[in-house]
């Protein structure tokens, strides 16, 4: 099972009121190049799976639309941020390092 992991360095966050998937992620990556995008479905609706291209540069999820603030609190408030993409596919987000607990973010 090949797989590659990505540092999250910045992300586009949008929000659109004439689109089914009106919450939208980008994620981008050390060199600037965007490495997923992140769609939020209703809860009701199919969650379709993941995928990830053959060269595991860039990969597609959705998420249920309940997970937005989740992962939205993970990029704002988290470093690192990694990103693993796999060839099953996989999308798969992790903070790379253990947190001692009860440990205030500066």
């Amino acid at each position: 099972m090949p797989s590659k992991t990505y540092n999250v360095k910045s992300y586009t966050y949008t929000l659109n009121a004439n689109s089914v998937n009106t919450a939208q992620l980008f994620l981008q990556a050390d060199n600037g190049g965007t490495i997923a995008y992140i769609r939020f479905v209703d809860e009701t609706s199919p969650l379709p799976a993941p995928s990830v291209n053959s060269n595991l540069t860039y990969g597609t999820a959705a998420f249920r639309r309940s997970a937005l603030h989740d992962l939205i609190d993970m990029l704002r408030n988290e470093r690192p941020v990694t990103l693993l993409l796999g060839d099953e596919p996989t999308f798969y987000f992790y903070t790379g390092t253990s947190e001692p607990v009860g440990e205030a973010e500066s």
